[in-house]
């Protein structure tokens, strides 16, 4: 190595070349860096002497024999080199201990070369020295010292060390405890916070506080564990960790204790709304508990205590009553006790107690005081309120009507109101006697019945809890209401009993009278009863009387109204005179409304009667609209008015209600509609589910309007309002029907109207439960044997009245396929069925020799005739189905007059039956 290198080295580098004369080893030492070694280890060199040599001759005479020994035996020997230390003297007369080692090249026999490293070693020498001493007072510390410690590796955890108190505290032998995971020594619930601990490198004292471990018997542990990183411990200055932990088990339970008891103290100062405290005359202090603050209001942060402070929060009208030196006078003899406002901060008053003893010095001066406060807030005012109930209880009872007697379980007034001396007329001197002896006595022989009353003292002496109510009559004619009753607390316990007394004399003959009122009221109600079911019965007879006669007079006008509107249609058919027309037209409008007249008033009477039979049925809403709008389409584009049913809602829909009945509503609402409105109005309908499950039908228009005066005669009987003076037909009739039929349904029928804007009908419906509907087919054919040719339309016509079978021979006349048989007779009528197997029987439903009924029984009995569809032929419309009902084979009725185009419709629907089903 360069010399330039070597003179910023820390150490002292020498070559040395050794040549061995005879035995004698000659040395010349040459030191390569002076000028650094003489800074690091400045050595003595006298004056002109060379530095080489100085280094030599440096060292101690004790030391130098042995380093020539070992540098002599390391060259004779053959070695390629030597360590050795030794001492020097440095120039300030310090001793220097060096460690050279000696690297030997042999440069020929008996010579070599050497080169040599010398560092001090003095300090380092010193340090390990220092260090076993270290050790051995640690291990002397750490053996005996009667606090557990015991030290862990850092990373694994495991015990390295342990002495005897920590063996004794967690009951391990060494050789168990040394090598065990801190892990077994903790507690299960604490083992998470253990890598926490171990990532942890603070190379000061850590204060872990308070850890639960476990003995070696799993008894719990309580330790107040410190510790810290030491390098020194361990030879080779690996780090580890040394611990202190202290049981602190029976410390920690004392705590505990203390706690609890310090706890419960407070709770219990809390429950009885009482606080503590001390105060300590030297030095003006007062201790206060938790519960005082709450009682007074304070905050104890933001409270000095001492007397001029606590005092202020007593009242100014109570604060004369506490006066330091009265306390401590009378501190010295006994406790004191004393009641008095304080003032809250929040401005509340709280009524307090405090209890005050002395507290005394070694030479027995008053030194201090300690007492309570105690919140008697709530007491006060329930003492004042029972002192206001009190007083209004006694106000109560001398103010009652009644008299009150209350006794206690043994017998003693405890409490009763003048009212009690009036009823019973009881005189003064008695009253006003301590006992009620006397007061009993007097009470029994004012009654009239003593012995009842006697009896039943004696049964309430041995039932205490018997409660009674008796009405007593007393000698001078009064009557008193007595009700006694136990007086019993909320545990049920018994205090004593309470009478009440009142007068009822004035109430009993009132009852009385009232008693008698009601009897003759009651012969006078049966007297009017008899009377007015005798003009029941005389109405009802005069009801049956009109219903008979309308009956009969529907039957009389009908009679000649087929005949007038019949062949007045055959006339207006056949007539090729034009002048005739108008004449023709009169006899069938006049004819027809006076028909329409005859129709509503029988239905009304019918309605009114109880007599029209309705039959309810789930039915489709659209289905029924759809046939209504067909009916009346043709009127509406005569009136240039237009009929919307175009509503999807009411595809859905079904209601329960008569098909016919509701059809002939809803026919009459669009008639109105179309009648009482403008060329190019609109009538539509709306159908909807009302929130209570019903069905709402809506027939709209936006015609002329009613006006709200108007409203309230729309469903008079004749009066057609506005129209009476209009050319409109109509009887005023139509709405006074519908509403009846729509009520007969269970429904309901209101109405909407705005002058000028039209007017909305609804009707309300419930809805079928079940909306299946079963549909009745007549099946199987007759033949017939008449020999007609096939495609002729054979019809019967079984008839009464020639006039209207001279009608059916001429409506005959109109179709060349029909032919037509006729009888006046029922029993003729089933002879020409037999016998010619018609296509269709119209029967009239009042024949003179037989009911309609039979006729249609006789039919079905023969099998020719039993699948034959009839047309029953009516005076009146039908009451809802019941012709078809008893008829199943019968699709149509007609209703009399005839209308000739809807007989001929009913003709036009049948085909023919084939040929071969002839006989």
């Amino acid at each position: 190595m360069p010399k330039h290198h070597l003179q910023g080295a820390s150490c002292l580098f020498w070559t040395a070349d050794v040549v061995d004369w005879n035995g004698e080893l000659d040395w010349k030492l040459e030191v390569l860096n002076k000028e650094s070694a003489q800074a690091i280890l400045p050595l003595v060199v006298p004056a002109g002497a060379d530095y080489s040599l100085a280094f030599h001759t440096s060292r101690l005479a004790e030391d130098d024999p042995a380093a020539d020994l070992i540098s002599t035996r390391a060259l004779k020997s053959g070695k390629t080199g030597y360590q050795q230390e030794f001492r020097v003297r440095k120039a300030d007369g310090e001793t220097a201990l060096l460690f050279e080692a000696v690297s030997i090249e042999v440069v020929s026999k008996g010579r070599w070369r050497l080169i040599g490293v010398c560092t001090d070693v003095t300090e380092e020498r010193r340090y390990r020295s220092q260090l076993v001493h270290n050790e051995q007072r640690y291990r002397f510390l750490f053996e005996s010292n009667p606090l557990p410690m015991y030290v862990t590796g850092l990373d694994d955890l495991r015990i390295l060390e342990a002495n005897e108190a920590a063996l004794r505290q967690y009951g391990y032998l060494r050789d168990e405890f040394i090598g065990l995971d801190v892990k077994q020594i903790r507690v299960p619930e604490e083992r998470d916070m253990l890598q926490e601990q171990a990532n942890r490198q603070d190379l000061g004292l850590v204060n872990w506080g308070v850890l639960r471990h476990r003995r070696k018997d799993g008894t719990p542990l309580f330790v107040d564990a410190k510790s810290l990183i030491a390098y020194d411990l361990t030879s080779d200055g690996t780090p580890v960790r040394l611990t202190l932990a202290v049981d602190v088990t029976e410390r920690l339970m004392a705590d505990q204790a203390l706690r609890r008891n310090q706890e419960t103290l407070a709770s219990a100062q809390q429950l009885a709304r009482m606080g503590s405290w001390t105060y300590d005359l030297s030095t003006d202090r007062f201790d206060l508990s938790d519960e005082f603050f709450r009682i007074v209001g304070w905050d104890r942060g933001s409270f000095v205590p001492c007397w001029e402070t606590v005092i202020g929060m007593v009242h100014p009208d109570d604060r004369a009553t506490i006066v330091l030196s009265d306390l401590m006078a009378a501190s010295a003899e006994g406790s004191i006790e004393g009641q008095f406002r304080i003032m809250r901060p929040d401005g509340e008053t709280r009524y307090a107690t405090s209890r005050v003893h002395g507290t005394f010095d070694p030479d027995g001066l008053v030194s201090g005081f300690e007492g309570t406060l105690q919140d008697i807030t709530d007491e006060h005012l329930q003492r004042q309120e029972l002192l206001w109930k009190t007083a209004f209880l006694e106000a109560q009872v001398n103010s009652s009507i009644d008299g009150i007697l209350v006794l206690n379980k043994d017998g003693k007034r405890i409490l009763q109101n003048d009212r009690v001396r009036e009823l019973w007329k009881i005189p003064q001197e008695i009253w006003d006697m301590p006992t009620g002896r006397l007061q009993l006595g007097h009470t029994i022989s004012m009654c009239k019945d003593k012995a009842q009353i006697e009896k039943q003292i004696t049964q309430l002496s041995s039932d205490p809890l018997a409660v009674s109510q008796d009405e007593i009559e007393l000698v001078d004619g009064r009557f008193l209401d007595q009700y006694t009753a136990p007086v019993q607390g909320h545990d049920g316990a018994l205090y004593g009993r309470i009478w009440l007394f009142r007068d009822i004399t004035e109430h009993k003959r009132a009852s009385e009278q009232l008693e008698r009122s009601v009897t003759e009221r009651t012969a006078q109600l049966e007297s009017s009863n008899r009377a007015l079911k005798g003009a029941k019965e005389e109405a009802d007879r005069a009801n049956s009387a009109k219903s008979e006669f309308l009956s009969r007079m529907s039957h009389e006008l009908r009679t000649p109204l087929n005949s007038i509107i019949g062949f007045g249609q055959i006339l207006e058919m056949q007539n090729s005179d034009p002048e005739l027309d108008e004449s023709i037209s009169y006899i069938l409008k006049g004819g027809r409304h006076l028909l329409d007249l005859i129709n509503e008033i029988l239905d009304i009477a019918r309605v009114e009667s109880g007599r029209m039979q309705v039959y309810h049925r789930p039915l489709r809403i659209s289905d029924l609209l759809e046939e209504a709008c067909i009916l009346m389409r043709p009127a509406a584009m005569a009136h240039q008015i237009v009929i919307d049913a175009g509503n999807s809602s009411a595809s859905h829909l079904s209601v329960l209600a008569d098909p016919q009945r509701l059809k002939q509503v809803l026919i009459n609402l669009i008639s109105n509609g179309i009648k009482y409105n403008e060329p190019g109005g609109i009538v539509a309908f709306t159908c909807f589910t009302r929130p209570n499950g019903n069905v709402c039908i809506e027939v709209r228009d936006n015609g002329w309007g009613i006006s709200d005066s108007d409203l309230k005669r729309l469903f008079t009987p004749f009066d057609r309002l506005a129209a009476s003076n209009s050319d409109v037909e109509g009887t005023g009739l139509g709405l006074v029907l519908s509403r009846r039929l729509v009520e007969s349904m269970g429904g309901v029928l209101t109405v909407e109207s705005t002058l000028g804007k039209g007017s909305v009908f609804r009707i309300e419906l419930q809805q079928p439960l079940d909306e299946s509907v079963t549909k009745t087919e007549s099946n199987g054919t007759s033949a017939r044997d008449d020999g007609w040719a096939p495609g002729d339309v054979v019809v019967l016509c079984i008839e009464s009245d020639p006039s209207l079978l001279r009608f059916f021979e001429l409506v005959a006349t109109m179709r060349p396929n029909l032919r037509l048989l006729t009888a006046i007779q029922g029993g003729l009528g089933v002879e020409l069925a037999r016998q010619h197997v018609p296509d269709v029987i119209l029967l009239d439903n009042a024949l003179a020799d037989m009911s309609h009924e039979e006729v249609i029984a006789m039919l079905q009995l023969d099998a020719s005739t039993a699948g034959i569809p009839i047309a029953c032929l009516i005076s009146e419309p039908l009451e809802g189905d019941n012709e078809i009902r008893r008829c199943p084979t019968s699709r149509w009725h007609l209703t009399k007059p005839i209308d000739v185009e809807k007989f001929l419709s009913v003709i036009d629907q049948l085909e023919p039956r084939p040929f071969d089903s002839y006989r």
